[in-house]
Formats: structure tokens, sequence, C-alpha cells
């Protein structure tokens, strides 16, 4: 078994964040659960051999949750298979880090599925939905 915890802090966007990630294995799987406390909500996100079998915010069953961070994912992967040939490279400084990048795609695509499972809680249809 095997656990570790993460938290960070930005005191301007006064947002807090701590991330636990267990692992375990059970019948020759390795399931890992990595539990995400952000602004008050609880994400909690079940792996299985790496794969993303399910997504839960503050204990409830997100399958929309679920579809954007398996999307994610696959866009990561293709971006990284893509990056695999010759390119020139730029200094640091010229552009932002490709970790800021990805936290900031994360953190509008989590207010996303937030904002869209609370109308589908409340039983409203987003207005921009086809």
């Amino acid at each position: 078994d095997f656990s570790s915890s993460s938290f960070s802090f930005s005191p301007g966007a006064g947002a807090f964040r701590s991330v636990s990630t267990s692992t375990t294995f059970v019948q020759g799987r390795r399931i890992t659960t990595r539990r995400i406390m952000e602004n008050g909500q609880e994400r909690v996100e079940v792996e299985e051999d790496g794969q993303l079998k399910s997504v839960t915010i503050n204990g409830v069953l997100d399958d929309l949750a679920l579809g954007l961070e398996l999307s994610r994912r696959e866009q990561q992967q293709a971006v990284a298979s893509r990056s695999g040939g010759t390119r020139v490279r730029q200094t640091p400084a010229s552009r932002p880090s490709d970790s800021d990048l990805s936290e900031d795609d994360e953190d509008l695509q989590l207010a996303m599925a937030y904002s869209l499972s609370e109308m589908e809680a409340a039983g409203k249809k987003p207005a921009d939905v086809f």
C-alpha cells in the first residue's frame, strides 16, 4: 500500500487544494484513489490498473466529471505522442509552463463540471447544450 498527500495555497486567488493519493492491490489489480479537496468541495477519482473508473463530487457519482476527465487525459496523451517528433524548444521565459496551462484547463473543466452537475441536480438544462 502507498499513500501520499500534497497541499497548495494560492493567496491571490484564495484557493486551497489538498490532494491525497492512496494505492492498494486487490486481487492482483492496482486500485488508486485520489481525494482532492478544493474550495470546500471533495472530488474522489478511482483508477483501476491506471484506467479511470469513477469520479464522485461531494459523495455523488458524477458521470459528466468522469467524461471530462477521461477526455482531458486522452487529449494529454495525444499531445504527448505528437510532441515526440523533432521541434525547436522555446526557452522557459518565452512561454508559460505546460503545467500552468494544464492546471488552468483542469480548473476550467472542473468548474464547468461542477456547474453542470449543480444544474443537473436542480433539474435545469444548460442553454447551449444541443
